[in-house]
């Protein structure tokens, strides 16, 4: 039999026999064919798992040919590995002269190359950029498609090449590190009149009008000064000696820009600190333009305490480790104390200040408005429109389309909608009307004027809104009756509202408690937060006005009644000139009493004094 075919086999039959006994051999090979085949069916042949198989390689199976070249790697021809093999002892490549591999990885990492193209980026496992970063690296920057390289020390034995060297230096003061558009280290001083002549080691950055300051507040030498430049020179700066206020600058002093006098790009600068205080922060000042940084704080990340600012409540000022800044733009996932995400949390929320926020709107409905769910917080409830849309019908059933039946669009349309802050009526060349048995109130007016006629009392209406596509505004009483009532103009406004953001609606105006309220628009329009009220100061406002009148030679303080159409009917007043002062009185056809008169005047003895007449 065969090793890797065991159901064949080669069987040798020989025909070296005695004539005479043929006829045996003829039945022995019979029994033996007989004998072979039922040896060949009983046989428990291993399973072959061809190419296309899924089934899974165990000892009682084997992989076909093709299978085999789709699992293994070729030695001797070109092959792909899917996923990845790990190499337990390394791997080497090539072969040199002397038989030496061109290039190995050992088992622990170690690798050894001829040459290596690397094409972006090539860096230690963890680093982090920056003077307080750590580890290395060298990339391709995405932004300029330059290459940077950041290691802790560089070397150079012979040469260094540099078509650009830009020397960063950070200045410490203090415990700090400031980070600002110039500092220095002072090379040497000369007095020289009412200046110093200062020199620093380096080319230091420092302008005319910077603030420089020094601070050293540790060990033996203590000093502080923050002064004016004055100009600059070669190699340095003057500065006024009375800027010094007694303290001497000297070689070796440290000195950085904080602020400039003239120049607000020269008025920002970045510290960074962690002294003894037990407050480490970083601060971000901008508008540094004197020797202090009142107001000048626009960020800080760290230590909280020092801040204190009235826009905080007094009883909790920022502190502890956090975050200050006049703006914060803030992406990513927020975690709370309690283990929530915040946005989860906002979910939740959402929906507790949504409840208080509608009850709220439903106290003030309750409490003001005469219409009834005027936040629409309840839909279309009391509210009526006349959209009207043609449906269409097949054997006397409904065609239903897209979810929905079938028919025409309305030329208007209105309703409530409810995926804004709040809700709204949507109000397309149409309408909303409140039906005056809707109304939560209706006001009763008995007040009588002299004739018996009853007066119409004063309303207020008011809501927020947003044009979507321009349109016609009309606010009407439908069906109102003047009945009984003095004439008046009923309460009522049209005007061209043009697009434009959310604004606020309000109108006053003169009504008698009849009619159905009706609100219509012939663009797109967006209303919530409607009320329609009676409001006592508008009210007041509305029939009694006050005039206050000043200038260099007058002085008047008047009050006015009107009539229904906004006329004056009589005035009254209090009026004070050079000439003159004293009270008066005006009806409507201009014709003016003066009721009393002060003026000044020479007595009989020449002396100037004050008389009134009436």
């Amino acid at each position: 039999r065969k090793v890797n075919e065991p159901g064949q086999m080669d069987i040798e039959i020989s025909d070296a026999l005695q004539v005479g006994k043929f006829d045996k051999v003829t039945d022995s090979i019979g029994a033996l064919k007989s004998y072979t085949k039922s040896k060949t069916e009983g046989a428990s042949l291993p399973d072959i798992i061809r190419s296309w198989d899924k089934t899974l390689p165990t000892d009682n199976n084997l992989f076909s040919a093709r299978r085999s070249q789709k699992e293994f790697l070729n030695k001797s021809k070109p092959d792909t590995a899917k996923e990845p093999i790990r190499f337990l002892k390394g791997v080497t490549f090539g072969e040199a002269a002397g038989g030496k591999p061109c290039g190995s990885v050992d088992g622990e990492g170690n690798a050894e190359y001829l040459t290596a193209v690397i094409r972006e980026l090539l860096r230690s496992v963890r680093f982090v950029d920056g003077l307080t970063g750590e580890g290395w690296q060298i990339w391709i920057d995405q932004l300029t498609g330059l290459t940077n390289l950041t290691v802790d020390k560089i070397t150079a034995r012979q040469s260094l090449v540099a078509l650009e060297l830009l020397i960063q230096q950070i200045r410490s003061v203090c415990g700090q590190i400031v980070v600002s558009a110039a500092n220095g280290k002072i090379k040497d001083v000369v007095k020289q009149g009412d200046n110093y002549r200062i020199l620093f080691e380096q080319e230091s950055g420092f302008v005319a009008h910077d603030l420089m300051r020094c601070a050293v507040t540790s060990g033996s030498k203590l000093k502080s000064y923050w002064v004016e430049v004055a100009s600059v020179i070669a190699g340095g700066v003057l500065v006024p000696v009375s800027e010094f206020g007694g303290v001497k600058p000297e070689a070796g002093d440290e000195c950085v820009l904080m602020g400039n006098t003239e120049n607000p790009l020269r008025q920002n600068l970045i510290s960074i600190a962690a002294t003894e205080d037990g407050q480490p922060r970083i601060d971000i000042l901008d508008g540094v333009k004197a020797k202090h940084f009142n107001g000048c704080l626009r960020c800080r990340l760290g230590n909280l305490d020092g801040i204190k600012s009235d826009a905080f409540p007094a009883d909790n000022q920022p502190h502890g480790n956090g975050l200050c800044a006049d703006n914060a733009y803030i992406r990513g996932t927020f975690i709370l104390m309690t283990g929530e995400d915040i946005l989860t949390r906002f979910e939740i929320t959402e929906g507790k200040i949504h409840s208080a926020v509608e009850g709220l709107r439903k106290e003030i409905r309750e409490d003001q408005s005469y219409l009834d769910n005027s936040s629409f917080a309840d839909g279309m409830d009391k509210w009526k429109t006349g959209s009207k849309a043609t449906l269409f019908t097949l054997g006397g059933r409904w065609i239903w389309a897209n979810g929905g039946p079938y028919g025409t669009k309305p030329d208007g349309h209105a309703e409530i909608r409810t995926d804004g802050k709040v809700p709204y009526a949507y109000i397309r060349n149409s309408y909303i009307m409140q039906k005056l048995e809707d109304f939560r109130l209706v006001p009763e007016y008995r007040q009588t004027n002299s004739q018996g006629e009853r007066v119409p009392g004063v309303v207020y209406l008011s809501f927020s809104y947003r044009v979507i596509k321009a349109g016609r505004l009309k606010i009407e009483f439908v069906g109102a009756d003047k009945t009984g009532f003095e004439n008046f103009n009923m309460f009522g406004h049209e005007e061209d509202l043009p697009v434009g953001g959310e604004k606020m609606f309000t109108l006053d105006g003169l009504w008698n408690g009849t009619g159905d309220f009706k609100l219509s628009f012939t663009g797109i329009i967006y209303v919530s937060l409607l009320v329609f009220s009676t409001n006592k100061a508008d009210a007041l406002s509305y029939k009694y006005r006050t005039l206050f009148e000043q200038s260099e030679r007058l002085v008047k303080i008047s009050a006015a009644v009107f009539d229904k159409d906004g006329e004056a009917l009589k005035e009254t007043g209090l009026v004070i000139k050079p000439e003159g002062s004293g009270l008066y009185a005006q009806d409507n056809t201009g014709k003016i009493a003066l009721i009393g008169v002060s003026v000044e005047e020479e007595d009989e003895y020449g002396n100037t004094v004050s008389k009134i007449k009436l």
